[in-house]
């Protein structure tokens, strides 16, 4: 969309000077909101999914910590050799006096006998000003029955509004290293510590 007030005209400015998501916030995504798995099969023997070190483990506990990597693990009593977790995640920052929250997925596989591999791509960025006025920039949407389909390799760029879609996606956990414009701060948000599962 091409943009048409001086509102949009900054915030599509803005938009292309934004950086990438921070590593940090990204492991912290993958620390705190994902579930991290080891694969037990029948026998006992079982694989750590984040580290792929196999040993063996007979209890009835439903969590493992791995020898070699020291993570704790929800056993999954499985032959498969593959599960993939996904999670939205966002972050809170400023820039040019714009508060920005970018919402990023999440993908994490973890392969039986191989080390974790993860991915986040950036789906969209919601806007805000000083004087309350919204809008939004986005990867595109592709049609289908799901309602986060989008084009992976579409760019994110400046939307007629807020869709649906993404309020709904972007109602998740903040990573709590974030930076507020001074009106959000005066206004409260902030002052209670972010929390995770």
């Amino acid at each position: 969309m091409k943009a048409k007030s001086r509102f949009d005209r900054q915030v599509s400015a803005s938009n292309a000077r934004l950086t990438a998501i921070s590593p940090k916030a990204i492991d912290w995504a993958y620390r705190n909101l994902v579930q991290h798995w080891a694969f037990r099969t029948p026998s006992g023997e079982t694989a750590c999914g984040e580290c792929g070190h196999k040993f063996h483990h007979k209890g009835k506990s439903s969590f493992v910590k791995c020898p070699e990597c020291g993570r704790l693990l929800k056993i999954k009593d499985t032959l498969k050799r593959k599960i993939e977790e996904s999670t939205y995640f966002s972050t809170l920052e400023t820039i040019d006096g714009l508060q920005v929250q970018r919402v990023s997925l999440l993908s994490v596989t973890y392969k039986k006998g191989k080390p974790k591999s993860v991915a986040s791509v950036e789906i969209c960025r919601l806007w805000l000003n000083a004087n309350g006025l919204t809008t939004g920039t986005s990867k595109n949407r592709t049609l289908g029955h799901y309602l986060d389909s989008f084009n992976w390799a579409s760019p994110i760029e400046l939307k007629s509004g807020i869709s649906e879609t993404h309020v709904i996606i972007s109602n998740t956990y903040i990573y709590p290293r974030l930076t507020l414009i001074p009106e959000l701060r005066r206004n409260g948000m902030g002052i209670e510590r972010n929390r995770t599962k």
